[in-house]
Formats: C-alpha cells, sequence, structure tokens
C-alpha cells in the first residue's frame, strides 16, 4: 500500500502560530481533513472530488495554572496557603493567557484544486503579576503595586482560499496556496503604565493606556509546499507559511488614549468628589498593517506495516509575540489503523511535542471511517498531562471521501 499523502503531519503539531491560528500548538488530526488547508497535502492521488462537511477546533492555554489548581481554587474560599501556591505559580514576568477558535465554512477539493473557507478569532493577554499580589493580599502599607506592561491583543478575521498542486515525475509534488485575508476586528494595547501607592495619610494610583483599533481590513497570504516519496512507505516534506502575509487594517483605523489619576482620598475630598481624574483621546490614525508570523515546517513520514504510521516534524517560526515564540517545536505520531472490518475503521493516533511556547503537548484523536465518509474528534493537552495540563485544545471534523479506500486486506509493504 503506497503512502499517497502525509498522514501524521497536520494542524495540531505543525505550530500554526499567530493570527491564522486560535493557538501555537493546535489539535492533532490526520491530515486527509486538511486537504486544502496545507500544500503539503495537495497530493497526486488526491480523490477527485472531497468535501470536509464540518471543522471546528478551539483551545486555551495559560503560562501559570494547571487544569488541577483551577479546580481546586475555583469558587472555594482562599486560605493564606492557597493564596500562596497561587502567586508563586506566576512567573516574575506575569500571567498570561491566549485562548482561540477556527471554523471551516467550505472546504473542497476538486481534481488539481482546493477552496476553502476559514473563520477565525483569537485573543492573548498578559496581565502583571503585582495586579494578582493587590488582589489576593491586598493593598499594603508604603507599597508601590505597578501595573505596567499590561497587554491585550484580540483578531477576528476570515480567511477564503484557493490552493493547487502540481505532479513532477512520479516522486515529487509541489503545491501552494493563495488566502484572501478579511480583518472583521483587531485591538491591541500599545504601552500601559500604572501604580497604586498606599500610606498612613493617602492613597495614590495613577496610569495611561494608549491602544490601537481596526474595523475592517485586507490582506494576501501565500503558502508554499514540496514533498518527495524516497520510497513507497517513506515520505518527506517542507512547507513555507505566510510568506509576506498580513492584513491591512483601513477602515477608519483610529488610535487612543485613557488617563486617571486618584489622589490622596479622605473623607472630605470624597464628599466633594475631586479625588478621581479621568480622561480620554480618541484620533484617527494612519491604516497599519498586522503581519502573520512566518514558519517553515519540516516532516517526515514512514509506514512501519499496513497498520502502522510514524511521523516526524519539526516547527520553527520566525516572530516573537504574546502568542508565539521562535523556540523551534519537534513532534512525534503515530498512528494505528487496526480496526478495520470491511468498510468500517476506527483509526487512532497519539502524539507529543516539546519545545515552541508551551514547552510540551499530548495529543490523543479518535476517528470512525464508513465508507466515504468519515468523523474525527481529538484533544491536546499543553504544558502537561491530564490535570497537571495548562491549557487544552479540542478539535471536530467530518466530512466525505477524505480517506483512501478500505481493504479487506491492506498490501504488503516493500521498499
Amino acid at each position: 500500500m503506497k503512502i499517497n499523502r502525509l498522514w501524521l503531519i497536520s494542524l495540531f503539531f505543525c505550530n500554526l502560530v499567530g493570527f491564522c491560528c486560535p493557538i501555537q500548538a493546535t489539535l492533532l488530526y490526520l491530515n486527509e481533513f486538511n486537504l486544502s488547508a496545507d500544500p503539503r497535502f495537495l497530493e497526486k492521488e488526491n480523490p477527485k472530488f472531497a468535501y470536509r462537511i464540518f471543522s471546528f477546533n478551539a483551545g486555551v492555554y495559560n503560562n501559570s495554572f494547571t487544569l488541577s489548581q483551577y479546580n481546586r481554587f475555583s469558587g472555594a474560599f482562599l486560605s493564606e496557603s492557597a493564596k500562596g501556591e497561587i502567586l508563586a505559580s506566576i512567573p516574575s514576568q506575569g500571567f498570561w493567557l491566549q485562548a482561540g477558535a477556527n471554523l471551516c465554512g467550505l472546504d473542497i477539493v476538486f481534481n488539481n484544486f482546493g477552496l476553502s473557507i476559514f473563520f477565525n478569532g483569537s485573543l492573548a493577554c498578559r496581565v502583571p503579576k503585582d495586579v494578582f499580589d493587590l488582589t489576593l493580599y491586598g493593598n499594603q502599607m508604603n507599597r508601590r503595586y505597578e501595573a505596567s506592561d499590561l497587554k491585550v491583543r484580540d483578531i477576528l478575521f476570515f480567511a477564503p482560499s484557493i490552493s493547487y498542486y502540481l505532479g513532477i515525475k512520479r516522486r515529487l509534488n509541489i503545491g501552494g496556496r493563495v488566502r484572501y485575508l478579511g480583518g472583521i476586528y483587531y485591538f491591541e494595547t500599545l504601552q500601559t503604565q500604572g501604580y497604586l501607592i498606599t500610606t498612613p495619610s493617602f492613597l495614590v494610583s495613577e496610569g495611561n493606556a494608549t491602544y490601537r483599533l481596526g474595523r475592517g481590513g485586507s490582506g494576501v497570504g501565500f503558502d508554499l509546499g514540496i514533498g518527495y516519496d524516497f520510497s513507497c512507505n517513506l515520505r518527506a516534506t517542507l512547507a513555507l507559511i505566510n510568506l509576506n502575509s498580513g492584513i491591512n487594517w483601513t477602515n477608519n483605523p483610529e488610535c487612543g488614549t485613557l488617563n486617571f489619576a486618584l489622589d490622596s482620598i479622605n473623607f472630605e475630598r470624597i464628599r466633594r468628589g475631586d479625588f478621581f481624574q479621568k480622561s480620554s483621546q480618541v484620533t484617527q490614525t494612519a491604516p497599519f498593517r498586522t503581519p502573520l508570523p512566518f514558519y517553515i515546517n519540516v516532516g517526515t513520514c514512514y509506514q512501519i506495516n499496513p497498520i502502522l504510521i510514524s511521523g516526524f516534524i519539526l516547527s520553527q517560526s520566525f516572530n516573537e509575540s504574546e502568542i508565539t515564540q521562535r523556540a523551534p517545536m519537534f513532534t512525534a505520531t503515530v498512528e494505528f489503523r487496526g480496526f478495520c472490518i470491511r468498510q468500517f475503521m476506527l483509526p487512532i493516533e497519539i502524539g507529543a511535542s516539546f519545545g515552541g511556547k508551551e514547552g510540551f503537548g499530548f495529543g490523543y484523536s479518535l476517528g470512525i471511517i464508513i465508507k466515504k465518509f468519515a468523523g474525527y474528534f481529538a484533544v491536546k493537552d499543553l504544558g502537561g498531562l491530564f490535570l497537571g495540563a495548562k491549557g487544552t485544545t479540542v478539535f471536530c471534523t467530518f466530512g466525505y471521501n477524505l480517506n483512501p479506500p478500505i481493504k479487506k486486506k491492506p498490501d504488503t509493504l516493500s521498499i
């Protein structure tokens, strides 16, 4: 049985970073459900027609708290030891959170062409550690609490695309994708500063924030991929994702500044109502561009026997932000296709990733294939295992003619 697709390299572990996907390490699923999403998968033996009917994935990850801690502390009365554990879990650079979701509205492959449209939304934020200290223990006398470097970044956009592959001789094929990037909403804090001081005589707090906002924009994205079959059961691929990709926010972009001051609170000033001052200013600004992080994926896939396939992927991002990191991510996956009866199959896949911003991830997926229809559900733990995970992603998909035909007796493999 010839490997006609790189089965195990998928959106899940390919370190899809930045704004083009909901989370840096998304979900593990078999790449026949990604026929038109990544040019690496536009192989010479794609079906004449395939349609992904539904696909959704979502995820959340933080750098501080595990699922076990969340279950113990959520809604509970916090003792002094619990407060100390929460504060100790937050690194000195502060707490950060990233979350996102991706919905497939259309994904069709017809002969050598692929058409797709995806809707994406993501949020990333960073909160200084002093904010948690102040919330847990209250304001202490003569101590200055810093609330600077608070960052928030939010984006919503859609991305229709067209893909095409070209077979060169028998072993080599290349693919490309062009995407229109339709920006819907974008918000980003550019600079924040703030502090709070309490003394026996007064309380003083001051802060300011600068942000920019976009309510509509457009851009173009490019992807390139190449695959080579070294043998009937060994394949290698290279993908260049987000070449010169980005969204230009041109629909009434604006820049705003917020200022507040809390000065010398006492009963007399509270009575007069002049202890708090605030101001804001919003101005139209020049159009700005949000680049999509460029990254490279290199992978190999080896079919060990008719029911067992292994995959190895190295992903390298070239951008640094709240939701991306230049540290490379390495992933190893194994798929088992032993549960097969006539036109029915239950493929199982597991994988582990190392590196990137999450550090460690472990994913597992279960599929069901009945004749030409197939569905998959998958989960990936981020930053740890099970209750020790600091985040998770979930994925589900359903499609038609997205898998190779099921055979009662798999062909014998030979190199």
